[in-house]
Order: C-alpha cells, then sequence, then structure tokens
C-alpha cells in the first residue's frame, strides 16, 4: 500500500525547455539560473532558469513572504547554480513560470 501512495504522488521531472508541454501540470523542473531579478518595490525574487530574460525556457516566481524564509537569499543562493522546482507551471505574458509557496520546493541540483 506504501508504494501505491507513493506512486500517486511522484512528480514528472523534466528540463525547463519542457515547461511549454507542461502548462497547468505539477512537475520537477531543472535547469541552470542564468539570470535573477530582485523586485525592490515588492521583495519578490525572480530566477530566470535556461536562458537570459527574455528568453529564459521557465522563470520561478518567489514572493516576499517565502523569500524569508530562505537563509540565504535565492537570488544569491541559486545565482548561476542548477536547481531543480517543483510546483505547477503556468503562463504569465506568455512565458511558462512556477510560483512557489514554500522554501523546500526548490532546491540546488546534485
Amino acid at each position: 500500500m506504501v508504494c501505491i501512495f507513493q506512486a500517486a504522488y511522484a512528480q514528472t521531472r523534466i528540463e525547463a525547455k519542457e515547461a511549454p508541454r507542461h502548462i497547468k501540470d505539477t512537475v520537477t523542473a531543472c535547469g541552470k539560473v542564468y539570470s535573477t531579478k530582485v523586485i525592490q518595490s515588492t521583495g519578490m525574487v525572480l530566477l530566470n532558469i535556461g536562458g537570459y530574460y527574455p528568453n529564459q525556457d521557465l522563470t520561478v516566481v518567489i514572493k516576499a513572504a517565502v523569500v524569508k524564509q530562505f537563509k540565504t537569499p535565492p537570488n544569491i543562493e541559486f545565482s548561476n547554480g542548477q536547481v531543480c522546482i517543483t510546483g505547477a507551471i503556468t503562463i504569465f505574458k506568455g512565458k511558462p513560470e512556477i510560483i512557489i509557496t514554500n522554501s523546500q520546493q526548490i532546491k540546488k541540483a546534485s
């Protein structure tokens, strides 16, 4: 019974460049952070995965309340590194994004 439970909640792992094919899916997307941006007015952090803005494959949105959950600001901790992000892929201004609601949704890729 435990195996059935785990299988039911397993996430599909994709490369960030595959994000457009997974809109509305909850996945674990992996790729390189090419650039970051801190929105000073809101404290929100954006991570551009798979390419520099505006040619990124995926944007990770980390709102200010979630930024506070990190020991090191995520724009510094993940800059130029490989990451995996788990969450639902949505579209914003024609580009795929994942809005994380908990710091546990993003990890450095090993």
